[in-house]
């Protein structure tokens, strides 16, 4: 079973974290009005000029996910939803969070804008439904009409014809399907792309990376990288590429700006990184770029 191509996939992660950005901004109107401005400048990590209208193209921008624990659950959920990326990263603490970010969404601005996680085409929405409706075919829940949907690439319509036809009662409100039904049923739909296996660990890490490296400063892609790997656990990782668990910390936190080809090299294997090169280039870009 290869991985899935990003190509093929209805919208690219940064997409959908762009279009956070928007969901965050529509819940810090709220707490400018509720509590004060000031707070909301807080919480978003940018001065707003004025709570009165929507959110700028050139505030947006200012905006840094890297603040917000939901950013690191929306990207484990998009590469679960859709089995690319690091999906096998996704468990049931992050299926918690996410169930309960996605029943306190803020849904408007206190200046009236709608949430885009309201919207019909709604990235973040249909990332967090559609890794809630995986996790519930992976541990035996019912599956929502609208979680067979995203997970099928069908309308909700479709979806609900195609049950009829086949004679699926569908129970409970919202309308679902036992589990083992839901999963014979999406196993004959071309668009729906099975939970995969370790066989496609390899690639999936490699697209995993790439994303890291290219979407964050290294030091941040470092941090992840390194979570995703070891569960944060730097001992195993500092030993295998000879440097100290110290030394590790401190590229972490930005602290050690290493130009050494040699030393990034063998982190880069230590983290079974496939891509030398690239991770060598942005390490010393990294130090070029920020040291004195």
């Amino acid at each position: 079973m290869s991985a899935i191509q990003t190509s093929n996939l209805p919208f690219q992660k940064d997409e959908a974290m762009n279009e956070l950005r928007e969901i965050l901004f529509v819940q810090a109107s709220q707490i400018s009005l509720t509590l004060n401005p000031e707070v909301a400048n807080q919480f978003l990590g940018v001065e707003i000029d004025s709570w009165d209208s929507g959110l700028h193209d050139d505030d947006r921008e200012k905006i840094d996910l890297k603040r917000f624990n939901i950013s690191r659950l929306i990207d484990r959920a998009y590469d679960f939803a859709f089995q690319t990326g690091a999906y096998w990263q996704f468990d049931g603490d992050d299926w918690y969070e996410i169930c309960g970010f996605s029943v306190g969404v803020t849904p408007h601005s206190f200046e009236g804008s709608q949430s885009p996680w309201l919207w019909d085409d709604g990235k973040v929405r249909h990332v967090v439904d559609m890794a809630i409706a995986r996790y519930h075919l992976q541990e035996n829940h019912t599956i929502s009409i609208r979680g067979l949907s995203l997970l099928a690439g069908m309308t909700e319509a479709a979806v609900r014809n195609s049950l009829s036809k086949e004679g699926i009662q569908t129970t409970g409100k919202p309308a679902s399907v036992e589990r083992d039904t839901a999963l014979t049923w999406l196993s004959e739909r071309r668009g729906f792309i099975p939970t995969r296996t370790n066989e496609t660990q390899e690639k999936n890490w490699e697209q995993h990376i790439a994303f890291q490296l290219d979407y964050h400063p290294f030091p941040e892609a470092l941090s992840r990288i390194v979570r995703d790997f070891a569960g944060g656990n730097l001992e195993p990782v500092a030993t295998a590429a000879g440097i100290s668990a110290d030394q590790l910390q401190a590229m972490i936190a930005g602290e050690e700006k290493v130009i050494d080809i040699e030393r990034l090299s063998a982190l880069s294997r230590a983290l079974n990184i496939a891509d030398l090169p690239k991770f060598v280039a942005k390490g010393v870009e990294f130090a070029l770029r920020t040291s004195p």
